[in-house]
């Protein structure tokens, strides 16, 4: 037997006793939340006023896979006046955040580090979008 979200994804309504009731799936509402820039861009404001160098977004909000576990991923450079665990930590104490989001944090040394080290940011970048570049 499938589960209530599972039959609710799939099909788009629920069965109630002899009732069927048509419903938008979870799926759809939650791809429209995050097809609104509404959240994002709210989150990329607050980057770029802390001063953010770049930000690419990647993730399932970019490859159109988004499902009940999505969240915003984002990779994002600051400047080299901290090492990237220090904007880290202050971007997650001060960043409000509308969505669930994993902000990645860099410094232009430590990003170009990772880009040669990491698979995962390669692939990352590769995949994403960039959405933001401080001119």
């Amino acid at each position: 037997m499938e589960s209530f979200a599972t039959s609710f994804a799939k099909k788009g309504s629920i069965k109630i006793g002899n009732n069927n009731l048509q419903v938008t799936s979870i799926e759809v509402l939650f791809s429209r939340k995050y097809e609104s820039p509404k959240a994002r861009d709210y989150i990329v404001n607050q980057l770029k006023e802390l001063g953010a160098l770049k930000i690419f977004q990647f993730g399932s909000t970019i490859n159109g896979d988004i499902n009940l576990r999505s969240d915003l991923d984002l990779i994002v450079i600051m400047p080299p006046t901290k090492t990237g665990w220090e904007w880290m930590n202050e971007i997650y104490e001060s960043v409000d955040r509308m969505v669930g989001a994993d902000i990645i944090v860099y410094a232009p040394d430590e990003f170009e580090m990772m880009l040669k080290e990491s698979s995962f940011v390669r692939h990352a970048i590769k995949t994403g979008k960039k959405i933001y570049e401080k001119e």
